[in-house]
């Protein structure tokens, strides 16, 4: 079963920014969850603020500024480098469980831009199809192709981090993600637009 999207009124950024998004460099990934959608929204959707259980990069993720309705909430990942990127959910719709942020301040070369929304549906056999399609825009049109392949590489690792803490409760380390990448390698991929 399909969920149909309705998007919630764009933030004043998400407005702004609508010509920046032709000229960005696209990334689909999904993954299968064996969990109920409403499981898997409580992780990506419900607690934007947790993100650092599923990514491996993250020290640390807090709000910068929370809203009740999370639509204009911003959040802060704080990498072991100490790099940060900042992001603001720019469309929230909990009913077709969709989220959507956009990067508003990072020292994390090369990306110029970017955006990334998760979407969930339900498989029709009890679990999750999570998809995720970013954009981003990098500062040098010579580093496209490269940075393509990392976020590529990144999402798949995020997908499978996703899946893995839904399915077991445990977060991903650096110790465990080659492994549960691998392992989750057939239940996630990416493609490139």
């Amino acid at each position: 079963t399909t969920v149909s999207v309705a998007l919630s009124e764009p933030s004043e950024r998400a407005s702004q920014n609508k010509e920046l998004e032709k000229s960005m460099i696209r990334i689909h990934a999904q993954v299968q969850i064996d969990a109920p959608v409403a499981e898997v929204w409580s992780v990506v959707g419900e607690n934007f603020d947790q993100s650092a259980k599923f990514n491996v990069d993250a020290k640390e993720t807090r709000y910068l500024k929370k809203t009740n309705q999370i639509l204009g909430s911003q959040r802060r990942t704080t990498n072991a480098k100490g790099k940060v990127i900042d992001v603001e959910v720019v469309n929230y719709e909990p009913e077709a469980k969709f989220i959507k942020w956009e990067i508003y301040n990072q020292n994390v070369a090369p990306l110029d831009a970017g955006y990334s929304p998760y979407t969930l549906t339900a498989d029709g056999e009890g679990g999750t199809l999570l998809t995720q399609e970013a954009a981003f825009k990098v500062k040098y049109t010579v580093m496209h192709r490269a940075a393509r392949r990392k976020m590529s590489t990144i999402f798949e690792t995020e997908l499978s981090a996703i899946k893995h803490l839904v399915e077991t409760g445990a977060s991903i380390t650096p110790t465990t993600k080659n492994e549960i990448v691998k392992r989750n390698h057939q239940a996630s991929r990416s493609l490139e637009k």
